[in-house]
């Protein structure tokens, strides 16, 4: 009973704390706001709910990336794919929308630009129906797969069937659309048709998603297609465009619709990674299966569960659920040599960083907006589930960044900052009462003004933990830009004793084994005592 005394009485104390209180004059606030704001229409308020006088809540992004807009699209964007279109040696960019009426490229001029160009319109395909275009491309790769040394384009799309006079996706399919040389793109053939599976044709092959590498080694570019089923399925090139399917990977779940392929044992060939969802919970999570080489690859069952779902991505989750899948891409983050991923979700992004031995830690990247629908809830904006993510090193810095897209219908490009700590937060929680290292999730409907800074309350000591991405050789503390501590031993962590009340920034500075500067960490603290 007196602990939820005390816990009350300051989260009240908490909204009549002035927001700059504690934070020094070079530190403004508006860096913990949105750094670009949506233009919503609002249903009618309910004033019988508290939550209606809150605001949208927005977006926030961790340091691992430097954030910004390439382009709002006219709709969902579910296909992203990057290569080197016209050959300038700058990484562009493919990009579709779900109910499309062209694939664009965007070329990257430098300098964190980009130009959009339409490279085909999709009407002027004719392509017949069932297959439906226009309602639903669902992936996007590019590659040079018809061996031309011009880079040509794969999407993904549903076919649809007639029950009276209304279509239902009934099967996925895909479309090789082959480049005329001018990076536009007339020609076209079906490479893959999944047919329904069961007695009664259920719809368990639609909805699919590519990604593509030379998995046999032949110096062909071939491709594997995931979908509802689950199944992982392997598509040979046989160097001119012509696919042949070779075999199914079964995981025994459902919902690859997380697919990329990377090489994660070092052995020199391509291995897939996927997600597998199960209502059940038992199977869902991220798997590995390996490249055994040879012209069928994948024809055996050595595969291993990486992650599994729920996943603990700390605030980034709280103010929905999860949906226990999503889209993925390798990236190697740090510059180590090994894989990493991103994995998107309902409304946020991962970073899982390999440490070795297939054992991923997570780090919570972004949490997108959110809008007040007037009804006392908050609606996610963008979704990653059947969102895209396409990775290169896109600024020539030598590390990889990434394009994100999602059901918003907003391209953003994710500069990486090498950042190689971060200050770890409870899991699963957006606003914190910290006693020590003992934390306790605070109901978020009295502490909006926190949870929009992403802050977390301590009362007295405070141990701050910092989680690495790499082998560092220190990590210095510093409140509101003052040094306070160095840590050079893991676990690198600082145990804040001197008193003090107000809202502070704790920042933690990382040196790689080399002792160059990797990033940094903020997070806004209110400390009582």
């Amino acid at each position: 009973m007196k602990k939820n005394i005390i816990y009350l009485f300051f989260t009240l104390l908490l909204l009549v704390i002035p927001v700059g209180m504690g934070l020094s004059n070079d530190i403004p606030i508006e860096k913990y706001k949105p750094e670009y704001n949506f233009d919503y229409t609002h249903a009618p308020i309910d004033f019988t709910s508290l939550f209606t006088f809150l605001n949208d809540f927005p977006s926030r992004y961790e340091e691992f990336f430097l954030v910004s807009i390439v382009k709002e699209m006219s709709a969902p964007n579910h296909g992203l794919a990057s290569a080197d279109f016209n050959n300038d040696g700058l990484l562009d960019v493919a990009a579709s929308t779900y109910r499309s009426e062209s694939i664009s490229i965007f070329y990257n001029l430098g300098d964190n630009e980009f130009n959009e160009e339409i490279a085909v319109q999709l009407d002027a395909l004719n392509i017949p129906w069932p297959v439906k275009v226009q309602e639903g491309i669902s992936d996007l790769d590019a590659a040079d797969y018809d061996g031309d040394d011009d880079i040509d384009l794969i999407f993904t799309t549903n076919e649809n069937k007639l029950f009276g006079n209304v279509a239902y996706n009934w099967n996925g399919t895909g479309i090789l659309l082959l480049n005329d040389g001018t990076n536009h793109f007339s020609e076209w053939r079906q490479v893959f048709l999944h047919q329904g599976e069961g007695s009664n044709g259920e719809m368990n092959r639609i909805n699919p998603v590519i990604c593509s590498g030379d998995y046999d080694q032949d110096g062909a570019i071939d491709f594997l297609v995931g979908d509802n089923s689950g199944k992982v399925s392997f598509y040979a090139n046989d160097g001119t465009g012509n696919f042949s399917f070779v075999v199914d990977s079964d995981f025994g779940s459902n919902i690859s619709w997380g697919l990329d392929s990377a090489d994660f044992d070092g052995d020199g060939d391509l291995d897939i990674i996927c997600t597998q969802h199960e209502v059940s919970m038992d199977t869902c999570g991220l798997y590995i299966k390996w490249n055994h080489g040879g012209n069928t690859c994948f024809d055996h069952d050595d595969f291993q569960k990486i992650v599994a779902f729920p996943i603990n991505s700390s605030f980034y989750t709280s103010l929905f659920a999860p949906a226990n899948f999503g889209c993925i891409q390798c990236i190697d983050y740090n510059d180590d040599g090994r894989m990493d991923f991103l994995f998107g979700e309902r409304g946020f992004m991962v970073l899982f960083v390999q440490k070795g031995n297939y054992h991923f830690d997570s780090y919570g990247v972004c949490s997108f907006s959110m809008t007040n629908d007037g009804f006392g809830a908050w609606a996610g904006d963008n979704s990653l589930l059947r969102g895209d993510i396409a990775v290169g090193d896109f600024d020539g810095d030598g590390l990889d960044d990434a394009i994100v897209g999602g059901d918003e219908g907003v391209i953003r490009c994710f500069r990486n900052q090498y950042m190689l700590a971060d200050i770890t937060r409870v899991d699963s929680a957006t606003v914190t009462i910290v006693f020590d290292k003992v934390r306790y999730p605070m109901w978020p409907m009295f502490v909006y003004p926190m949870m929009e800074y992403g802050t977390t309350m301590v009362i007295g000591d405070v141990t701050i933990p910092v989680k690495n991405l790499s082998v560092l050789n220190k990590v210095e503390f510093f409140v509101n830009n003052k040094l306070m501590f160095i840590d050079d031993q893991p676990p690198f962590e600082w145990n804040w004793t001197s008193p003090g009340f107000g809202r502070y920034v704790v920042k933690a500075v990382p040196y790689d084994v080399n002792g160059k500067r990797a990033g940094f960490d903020e997070e806004l603290v209110v400390k009582l005592g």
